[in-house]
């Protein structure tokens, strides 16, 4: 089960992140991890267009579960980050 239900809520997780990673000062892998995170956002985002074309949703669903997946590791790489 995912956190999210589109790409637009997933959206919004990353935005959070980005303040978060803004506030760190050694962050240029963060960052990188971070623009691939939204990249995988775009991805999603056409995912959930073609199953509202095709009305099957497996692959978006899919998806979404490896994007959350991606996004809670990140979580635990900020939270190290911040305790260092």
């Amino acid at each position: 089960m995912v956190r999210f239900e589109d790409s637009v809520e997933a959206k919004e997780i990353i935005h959070d992140l980005r303040k978060q990673v803004r506030e760190l000062d050694y962050n240029t892998d963060l960052r990188k991890y971070l623009e691939n995170l939204e990249k995988m956002v775009m991805h999603l985002s056409s995912l959930e267009v073609n199953a509202r074309r095709t009305g099957n949703a497996k692959k978006a669903m899919e998806y979404a579960e490896k994007l959350d997946d991606s996004i809670t590791y990140f979580e635990h790489l900020l939270l190290m980050a911040k305790l260092m």
